[in-house]
């Protein structure tokens, strides 16, 4: 077993944020029992960023699947930007950071955890095809609470290249706050809290609303699938890492 994040440098010197309940913007937003179903290490075709994807369930919810693609690290392998002189921790790494906390009962962060090789069948053109990743043996089958917000966003198409966004609303289940099976954040066990209180925090201010991102604003597409949009991610976004891929970045 081996790092996948082994060569990245932890930050010094980078404040960590207090838990927030974010600002007010078809999963109903709620706190759910979630199972970690598969946890693997992704790297950026482009640039040497690395980030995990998460695959879960909510059992509740008839296993109900969940996806989230956490890009842990920038291009220059740091877990931190900097903008007018202050560093702030990536959203991606804070919540892949928790994950790896709350699994570990406080003993390793996301950088620490050790890997896997594990063939997994992806999606390729349409095709179940096997490819070699990283696996976190240590966050599968991993059992917590998500506090999910329901969040509304313009459904984005590929045009030549470019994604644009179209006038059609599209619902994702965005994960804002990680708990373990008792209630605590990350922070409140780190800091050692008699009782949760977070949760009933977030509960009263997200429970049932929806952040929607759509609201007041145009589509950068308008109605048409033309016009000028983002510029495709599909050779820059998230890939999983083959072994050959790992031996060039490592050396």
């Amino acid at each position: 077993m081996s790092g996948f994040f082994k060569g990245v440098k932890k930050a010094k010197g980078v404040e960590k944020p207090k838990d927030s309940l974010g600002n007010f913007s078809n999963t109903a937003s709620d706190v759910y029992d979630v199972v970690i179903t598969a946890a693997y290490g992704l790297d950026s075709t482009k640039s040497d960023a690395q980030g995990i994807k998460i695959e879960a369930k909510i059992p509740e919810l008839n296993d109900r699947k969940l996806f989230q693609n956490w890009w842990i690290t920038t291009g220059e392998g740091e877990v931190f930007s900097e903008r007018d002189g202050k560093k702030k921790y990536l959203a991606g790494f804070l919540k892949a950071d928790a994950l790896a906390l709350l699994a570990t009962e406080g003993e390793c962060g996301i950088l620490d955890l050790e890997t896997e090789e594990k063939t997994i069948k992806v999606k390729r053109d349409g095709k179940d095809v096997n490819e070699v990743v990283d696996s976190f043996p240590d966050l599968i089958g991993f059992k917590l609470k998500v506090a999910i917000i329901d969040t509304v966003k313009f459904k984005q198409n590929n045009v030549d290249g470019n994604y644009v966004e179209v006038d059609e609303k599209v619902h994702s289940a965005e994960w804002h706050t990680l708990f373990d099976e008792d209630g605590f954040t990350a922070n409140e066990l780190e800091q050692e809290a008699e009782e949760p209180e977070f949760m009933e925090e977030w509960l009263k201010t997200w429970k049932g609303k929806t952040r929607d991102f759509t609201e007041g604003k145009e589509p950068n597409g308008g109605k048409s699938s033309g016009g000028k949009g983002r510029k495709s991610n599909s050779e820059d976004g998230p890939k999983s890492r083959t072994a050959n891929r790992r031996s060039m970045i490592r050396k």
